[in-house]
């Protein structure tokens, strides 16, 4: 975002500047008004420029909200005069120009894919462990294209990011492996995702091998971890999945046609037996769900097979539990969005942190239950009391004369 800081700024300031005053306000609503821009969102709020998506938000509803800005400018004098105002040694940036709304229309729809995949990662109500990897693939497309566009800017925003990106993300030996088993473990994408979004990341095909061979490997041990330390449910998996062989010296007929049917049969099962020893090949070679599904839900998926795969559906359930991200569990603990409003985005560092340091003495303050009370409290209780019970009596007395 650094390489359109001064158009950023600039749409910053113009909401800055309707933000002030309700005068001001509602003189921009009539010119969203008389240019018939309508958007369920509400105004455009003010952002916290240290975080990206809050810049993101405002930037989308700026864009949405941009002839009627180019209405204000034109009808207001004061907005032009907002911006020619100095602010310490400098003007304000702006007012926004058409080169400035451009850009940052290319900006917002570029970081589009980053707030949704930022939103995935940060939900608290559903499964978010096998999220990552397939909004990485997004990612890598995305920053692929913007390196092959012909857009300048774009271009030199990709090949930034992706140097970043490879940074992290381009040794498949670091990626998190539950993350991976997460994918796996997912019945509409299982290993057939893996084959396809390694070699995103690795062109070596032998690397890519590899690596899915280790992914295998460490489910495998995990499954068999979980069957030893529930006996019960590995009977019931090699029950459901292991195929019934016959003996190999049951007699048959000397009929040539049920022999060779007898023997193709042998060997049949033989190779099934190869191939499905449990119920993890038997989940890994029974076909995948549609992907395209909106209506998917995973756990409910698991909820209904849990018989089918006993071993395997308690792998899910604990791997499943494991959040993306601690995002959400940190916003829990903090107060920076019920300080940082909206409305009060402009605070400064030390009026924040006067208003978080009141909060927690507000809330330090709060009355013991348990305490003991004192002899001027039980005095002023019996007072109360003795004058609800007076109060009521009086009010009785009313009622029957």
């Amino acid at each position: 975002m650094e390489e359109l800081d001064s158009s950023i700024d600039g749409i910053r300031n113009s909401v800055k500047y309707i933000r002030s005053s309700p005068a001001r306000l509602e003189k921009f609503r009539k010119c969203a008004a008389q240019e018939k821009v309508e958007h369920k969102g509400g105004i455009v709020p003010l952002d916290v420029c240290t975080r990206w998506n809050s810049t993101y938000f405002m930037l989308d509803l700026a864009c949405k909200y941009k002839k009627a800005f180019m209405r204000l400018k034109d009808e207001d004098q004061q907005f032009e005069n907002y911006f020619q105002e100095r602010v310490g040694a400098s003007k304000r940036q702006g007012p926004p120009r058409a080169a400035d709304w451009e850009k940052a229309a290319r900006l917002v729809k570029f970081l589009k894919i980053f707030y949704e995949a930022t939103l995935k990662f940060s939900a608290t109500k559903r499964v978010t462990a096998n999220e990552p990897l397939l909004w990485m693939c997004t990612i890598v497309g995305e920053l692929d294209k913007c390196i092959a566009s012909e857009d300048p800017l774009l271009v030199s925003i990709g090949t930034s990011m992706k140097k970043k990106f490879d940074k992290y993300w381009l040794q498949l030996e670091d990626l998190n492996k539950i993350l991976l088993i997460a994918v796996v473990l997912d019945p509409r994408y299982k290993l057939l995702y893996l084959e396809f979004f390694f070699p995103k990341l690795q062109a070596d095909q032998g690397s890519v091998e590899v690596m899915i061979d280790e992914v295998k490997t460490t489910l495998s041990l995990l499954f068999d971890f979980y069957a030893d330390e529930d006996p019960a449910a590995a009977a019931a998996s090699r029950n459901v999945t292991m195929p019934r062989i016959e003996s190999m010296h049951q007699q048959v007929d000397e009929d040539s046609h049920a022999a060779n049917l007898h023997q193709f049969n042998l060997l049949r099962q033989e190779k099934d037996i190869v191939v499905i020893k449990n119920e993890l090949d038997k989940y890994l070679l029974e076909a995948s769900e549609d992907p395209s599904n909106p209506k998917f839900e995973i756990l409910a998926w698991w909820k209904e097979n849990a018989q089918r795969y006993p071993i395997l559906s308690q792998i899910a359930k604990d791997v499943f539990a494991v959040p993306a991200s601690t995002v959400a569990s940190e916003a829990a603990f903090s107060l920076g969005k019920r300080v940082v409003d909206p409305f009060r985005a402009s605070l400064t560092p030390k009026m924040v942190e006067g208003l978080v340091c009141l909060s927690d003495w507000l809330r330090g303050a709060g009355i013991d239950v348990y305490k003991e009370p004192t002899k001027d409290e039980l005095q002023m209780y019996e007072e109360l009391e003795k004058l609800e019970i007076d109060g009521g009596e009086s009010a009785v007395s009313d009622t029957e004369e």
